[in-house]
């Protein structure tokens, strides 16, 4: 039985060879099913449960944008504060945390730093099954 991942960290390389992936008659395929994994919302995002993607990795700014697609606020009429807003000026205003378990139901919490996350994609971590994105504003 040979295990290829769909999915792996940034930067690294894959751990297989080429004739690994090739099928030959008789050859059985399986891939795993990600029903059920899930991420949490919190703070200023609004509590909520979200599907994470099954074939693709989710970072933390994509899965702000997926959380709020079609949420529309207006934080000067006080409506709303879902609808935050992460431009770069903004960004430095509010603190994104991620609540993550580890194996032995301990747990971690990851600050990202936003203004450096809308600069350079190598400071959005991918979201994991079960993280928690808490929003912020800083005090």
């Amino acid at each position: 039985m040979v295990r290829i991942p769909l999915r792996r960290p940034r930067g690294e390389s894959p751990q297989f060879q080429r004739e690994d992936v090739i099928l030959n008659k008789g050859d059985i395929l399986f891939i795993e099913s990600r029903v059920g994994e899930v991420f949490y919302t919190g703070g200023l995002l609004g509590k909520g449960e979200y599907r994470l993607p099954r074939d693709y990795d989710l970072d933390v700014l994509s899965a702000i944008a997926m959380v709020r697609s079609g949420v529309v606020a207006n934080e000067q009429k006080g409506e709303s504060e879902s609808g935050t807003d992460l431009s770069t000026e903004n960004a430095i205003e509010k603190e994104l945390f991620i609540l993550r378990k580890l194996p032995d139901n301990s747990q971690i919490t990851i600050e990202v730093d936003l203004a450096r996350a809308l600069r350079d994609s190598a400071a959005r971590p991918n979201l994991q099954p079960g993280d928690t994105l808490i929003l912020q504003r800083k005090e």
